[in-house]
């Protein structure tokens, strides 16, 4: 079996900035001017943030200026990403002139410290999962709802009516990094297409007695969620380009191969030709996702 010693934040630390590469800009524009003119309003976003991870959402978000007066509520179910998370936005807020104060053991607040500053962000870190949103949360709580890589590890068709209930009318949801159907390795390799195939079926499996196929959630996506009734759906490439300074991310897509299709017949020899040129600074990888906005 594969040998669980993957270091899981830092993969993410490194994920960051592949991924503030790969978003996509026209998705990511309409969704910046929709959320600015938001957060430019007097009362306070609500903001439900599905699988945190270590932060890296809520980095991005300052960093653009995007959250003013806003309640951010951070659904994480890995303990180990809380404190990871808190580091983060400590250094942050020491970076950029800002104070941080620990309310509780799951509540942060950010804010400035000069007197004219429209930042007043409250942090409250929730170590649970998608299935607990029902319970956690009532109907039309929020104005905003993200999730970072993560939609497509879900049974959209029997969660997603459950997460959008949480939204007001007309609020709005930004789904970035769904995965699209397409694992392409460089060099080429004759197995490529088979293995690609078997991993993609793997993630088909996660879900048999619903209509949906995970590896194909960035293209169906704005689909499903245009015939439930949202409105100005906008969605966008935002690929994955990997190379050689991308070494750490390639070998845990390696690893999750291996562990995915363990006892495949091609497997073997196939992971020891990819591991051998990823060592040798020579494979390169290409990953289809796809970036959504909308409103409700």
């Amino acid at each position: 079996m594969v040998n669980e010693t993957f270091d899981y934040v830092q993969y993410l630390d490194v994920k960051k900035g592949i991924d503030d590469s790969s978003l996509n800009k026209n998705v990511w524009a309409l969704f910046s001017t929709w959320l600015r003119a938001e957060s430019e309003q007097d009362a306070i976003l609500k903001v439900l943030e599905i699988g945190a991870g270590i932060g890296t959402m809520i980095e991005r978000l300052l960093d653009a200026s995007l959250l003013h007066k806003c309640h951010y509520m951070a659904l994480e179910p890995d303990p180990s990403f809380k404190t990871a998370a808190l580091d983060r936005l400590q250094l942050w807020a020491s970076n950029n002139n800002c104070g941080f104060k620990i309310s509780s053991a799951g509540l942060w607040l950010i804010s400035n410290k000069e007197l004219d500053s429209k930042l007043d962000l409250r942090v409250e870190w929730i170590e649970s999962d998608a299935d607990s949103i029902d319970q956690l949360f009532d109907k039309e709580s929020f104005d905003l709802l993200l999730s970072h890589a993560v939609i497509d590890l879900l049974p959209v068709p029997e969660i997603m009516p459950v997460i959008l209930e949480k939204l007001r009318d007309q609020g709005g949801y930004y789904f970035s990094l769904n995965f699209s159907g397409e694992t392409e390795f460089y060099p080429s390799m004759e197995d490529d297409i088979e293995i690609a195939e078997q991993y993609h079926a793997d993630m088909d499996s996660r879900f048999p007695k619903l209509d949906w196929r995970p590896s194909m959630t960035g293209s169906t996506l704005p689909k499903w969620l245009e015939s439930y009734g949202c409105e100005q759906v906008v969605d966008g490439e935002s690929n994955w380009s990997l190379g050689k300074s991308d070494q750490l991310f390639i070998r845990n897509i390696l690893d999750t191969i291996k562990k995915a299709l363990y006892g495949f017949p091609k497997l073997d020899n196939w992971l020891a030709k990819r591991y051998k040129e990823l060592e040798q600074g020579d494979l390169k990888m290409k990953i289809s996702n796809r970036d959504c906005f909308g409103l409700k």
